[in-house]
């Protein structure tokens, strides 16, 4: 759902419900850009990169 805040929304509550659980950080993995753009903008940091590649042979 483009533009309805749901990113937003889910951010908060991995921070919420990391403050609950006593957690210090939390972390999670995405290919997906615009979602790191916007976790940037909450605070998050980019902490790596994956990479991938088929074996052929």
């Amino acid at each position: 759902m483009r533009g309805s805040g749901l990113t937003e929304a889910g951010l908060a509550l991995f921070d919420h419900i990391a403050r609950q659980a006593g957690c210090t950080e939390i972390a999670f993995e995405t290919n997906r850009l615009g979602l790191v753009k916007k976790s940037k903008l909450a605070g998050y940091v980019v902490a790596g990169y994956i990479m991938k590649k088929a074996v052929t042979p």
